[in-house]
C-alpha cells in the first residue's frame, strides 16, 4: 500500500484539513486489485471510485476503426474512476483497468451518496476532487494544440515515468495522440548523445 496513510493522502488531493482528512477516510475501504482487473468496463454503469496507494490503472475506448486509444493512465497516489458514469449512472463510454497489480482504497455510488447528505466535508471534498480533474482534462486538451508530440512526450516521461515501465509503447503512443512509429522515433532522437 502506499507510504502515505489515507487520511493524509485525501488531505492533500482534496486540500482539506488532517481532521477532515481523517474523518472522510472512515467512508473507504482497502482493496488490491490484479492485474487486468476492470474498474469499470464500455457500457457498463461504473460503481467504484477508487484512490490509489499504488499501481497503473489505464483508461482506454475504442475509435471507429475499431482500434484501442487510451484516454488516461492514472497512477500512485492519483483517482482512478469514471466520473462522468459515477456520478450520473449512465453506461461508461470507456474501459478502466489495472496494468499491474494495484493497492488502493474505493467507495460505492451509494457511500459516496451517504457521505454527500450527512458530511459536509465530504461535499467539499468532492467538489475539489472534481475540480482538480477538469483542470487536469483541460490542460491536457491545450497541451495537443500547443506542444509539439516530443513536448508531450518529454513532459508525461518527467511527471508520470512509471508509465514507461507499465505500459505498452502503442498505449503511450496512442495516449499522446501519435502512431507508434512516431514515438518510436521521438524516443530514439532523444536517446542520441548531444556533442
Amino acid at each position: 500500500m502506499s507510504t502515505i496513510p489515507l487520511p493524509h493522502l485525501i488531505s492533500s488531493l482534496g486540500n482539506v484539513s488532517p481532521e477532515t482528512g481523517e474523518k472522510l477516510a472512515t467512508y473507504f475501504t482497502p482493496k488490491i486489485y490484479p492485474p487486468d482487473y476492470f474498474l469499470v468496463r464500455e457500457n457498463e454503469v461504473s460503481n467504484e471510485y477508487c484512490l490509489l496507494g499504488n499501481g497503473l490503472f489505464r483508461a482506454y475506448t475504442f475509435n471507429t476503426d475499431g482500434e484501442e486509444v487510451t484516454t488516461n493512465f492514472f497512477t500512485s497516489q492519483q483517482i482512478a474512476a469514471e466520473p462522468w458514469s459515477f456520478f450520473t449512472r449512465v453506461p461508461a463510454r470507456e474501459n478502466i483497468h489495472a496494468l499491474t497489480q494495484s493497492e488502493g482504497w474505493c467507495i460505492s455510488f451509494d457511500e459516496v451518496q451517504h457521505a454527500f447528505h450527512t458530511l459536509p466535508e465530504f461535499r467539499e471534498f468532492g467538489r475539489r476532487l472534481l475540480l482538480g480533474a477538469y483542470v487536469r482534462l483541460k490542460e491536457r486538451m491545450l497541451s495537443a494544440i500547443h506542444q509539439t508530440a516530443e513536448q508531450r512526450y518529454l513532459q508525461l516521461l518527467s511527471r508520470e515515468p512509471d508509465i514507461f515501465k507499465h505500459a505498452r509503447l502503442r498505449q503511450v503512443a496512442s495516449y499522446l495522440g501519435v502512431t507508434d512509429s512516431s514515438l518510436s522515433r521521438i524516443r530514439k532522437e532523444i536517446s542520441k548523445p548531444t556533442h
